[in-house]
């Protein structure tokens, strides 16, 4: 069985390719770069050894960890905590086959971008250039909270994207095993959302998606992750939450819905909502989120605007 392996922290994922080493510090120059104080400019070492990953600690300063353990050399482990600093990471190890995360370039990477391009302008002699490259170094850093947004969230709902939403329900999932603790998740749709565009246009179908959206993050805990999964379709993700409690919470926000976006857009709105919860025999993130499309399509086919769960 092709395994696949990463380390993972709240903001970046890196993906650890088999057979090869990687060095974790404070240096723009290693494979996981960490600006943290913190962390030592040399500080561990992942290497590929025998089949799997082991980490050594470098001397480092503040020591390396493995579930709150100090350590000089242990073999890890899937599901294991990684501390280095202050910074904690997770070691993921999957099935290849059934992987969902996804390759991507984090808003994080930006960090190790505008250090080069310092250590450019702090090489450069010539007054003109280091003022150019100044100026870009500028220019940058003023872009980056755009490159966050495009990053993290949807341009027209605002809600989280679909990249945000598989990586949050893969972190949550994991805090769910590792914990025993509840997980479940509401997959709602606007009803006759075709209708809606080819009665009224695109643009006011838009605008709906929008309102519906805002509501939605308006009416649900700060805990929740509201995404917009695709079309009109939104996913919220809710930590902590049986499927009871999800179920109650649905409802709510259906009724929420019905009467709070006719007074905003002008004519009625309702929405279907699926719910599901994790359950032992789930093996992978990818079954609550079948589950609850499941539970949406019921509730489109038990005549829409209302909630049904699985």
């Amino acid at each position: 069985m092709k395994l696949n392996y990463y380390l993972e922290t709240e903001k970046r994922r890196y993906t650890l390719r088999p057979g090869k080493d990687y060095l974790i510090g404070r240096s723009p120059k290693h494979d996981v770069f960490l600006s943290d104080p913190t962390v030592s400019r040399n500080h561990a070492r992942m290497r590929w050894d025998d089949g799997s990953f082991v980490l050594e600690d470098m001397n480092s300063t503040n020591g390396t960890w493995i579930n709150t353990q100090k350590i000089i050399t242990r073999r890890l482990e899937g599901g294991e905590i990684v501390q280095v600093g202050r910074i904690e990471f997770e070691f993921i190890v999957t099935d290849a086959s059934r992987d969902t995360l996804r390759e991507t370039v984090s808003p994080e990477d930006s960090l190790v971008l505008e250090s080069r391009i310092m250590d450019l302008i702090n090489d450069v002699e010539d007054q003109g250039l280091k003022e150019r490259f100044s100026e870009i170094s500028r220019l940058f850093t003023a872009k980056k909270k755009n490159l966050s947004d495009l990053a993290y969230y949807d341009g027209l709902t605002g809600l989280f994207n679909r990249h945000s939403f598989d990586k949050t329900l893969h972190k949550e999932w994991r805090r769910r095993h590792r914990y025993k603790r509840p997980l479940s998740l509401m997959m709602i749709d606007i009803d006759h959302f075709k209708q809606v565009n080819d009665t009224h246009g695109h643009q006011k179908g838009d605008s709906v998606l929008k309102t519906v959206s805002r509501v939605i993050h308006d009416n649900i805990r700060s805990s929740d992750y509201p995404c917009r999964y695709g079309g009109e379709e939104i996913a919220v993700v809710l930590p902590e939450t049986t499927i009871n409690s999800a179920v109650i919470a649905a409802e709510k926000l259906r009724r929420i819905i019905e009467t709070q976006v006719e007074d905003i857009e002008g004519f009625k709105v309702t929405v279907s909502i699926g719910v599901s919860s994790c359950t032992t025999d789930m093996a992978d993130p990818r079954d609550i989120v079948e589950r609850a499309d499941r539970a949406l399509y019921m509730a489109k086919d038990g005549g829409r605007n209302r909630v049904s769960h699985l």
